[in-house]
Formats: C-alpha cells, structure tokens, sequence
C-alpha cells in the first residue's frame, strides 16, 4: 500500500454552525469541488450523523461512481466540528479525509485533509494522481472559499 495526501486550511466569515452543515451535506461538494459532477443521498438522514452517498467523480477521460461513508460530528458546547469520510469498496484507489470547522469571532477556520490510499494496481497510479491531488487541493481552497462566502451572505 502507498499513499498520497493533502490538506488546506482557510478562514471563512461564515460562522461555524453555517460552515459545517453546508460541508457536512455531501450534495453541496460539486459547487466547491471541480472533480465531482453530482452527489446523492443513498441512506442516512440530512442532519448530522452517519450518512452513505453515491457520488459521480470526473476519473481520467471518463467518470466513475464511487458510495461514501459520511460521519460528521457537529461537536459540543460551539466546540470544532469534525467531518470525516472514507470511500467504501475495493477500489485501487481509496480516498478519506477529514474536515475540520472551528469557531472563531468572525467566522470560522476550516481545514480540509484528503489522504488516497493505492493499493495493487492502483499503485502504479500514485505519481499522476498524487500531482492531481495537489493541483486540486489549490482549485478546492480557492472554490470553497467563494462557496462559504456565499453561505456567509445567506444566500
């Protein structure tokens, strides 16, 4: 097994609560994240909780279905929010993560981490998918930051 991560962190002026119910609910990624193209509910509830999702994921020239496990943790006494996730299957490539909301009194700080995990013949993958992770984790900061400035302004 071989692996490759990433990880960002930006401040957000959408408070904590905001932040991690928009990131929480799996359907709000396509507005943030370029390589996914829909995302469904498959089983589970809207609140927070454990949730399965089935997503379509851009996947070199063609497009892939890939079911999520979703637990997110809204955290205690306005306490860090923590969302994790981790693709289900045996695919040669697995993806999980771990999202973090934190308050602070202009908004939020979140951070994103992203680790793929590459196993048999995946791993000859690792050194062009883990360039594209990196490229990506840029295009994710930059389009979730435009996202939570969105949900800052209710809109």
């Amino acid at each position: 097994m071989s692996t490759s991560e990433g990880s960002f962190t930006l401040r957000s002026s959408a408070n904590a609560d905001d932040a991690f119910a928009f990131l929480a609910d799996f359907r709000h990624h396509p507005q943030w994240r370029d390589d996914v193209l829909a995302v469904t509910l498959h089983s589970g509830e809207d609140d927070p909780g454990v949730s399965y999702y089935r997503q379509t994921v851009r996947q070199g020239p063609g497009t892939a279905q890939r079911e999520l496990r979703v637990d997110a943790d809204p955290g205690t006494d306005g306490g860090t929010r923590t969302i994790r996730f981790v693709t289900l299957g045996d695919a040669p490539v697995i993806a999980s993560g771990r999202t973090t909301i934190t308050p602070h009194p202009d908004g939020s700080e979140v951070t994103v981490s992203i680790a793929l995990e590459f196993h048999g013949a995946g791993v000859a993958l690792r050194p062009v998918v883990a360039g594209i992770l990196r490229r990506r984790m840029v295009s994710y900061r930059e389009s979730l930051a435009k996202a939570l400035q969105t949900v800052a302004a209710g809109d």
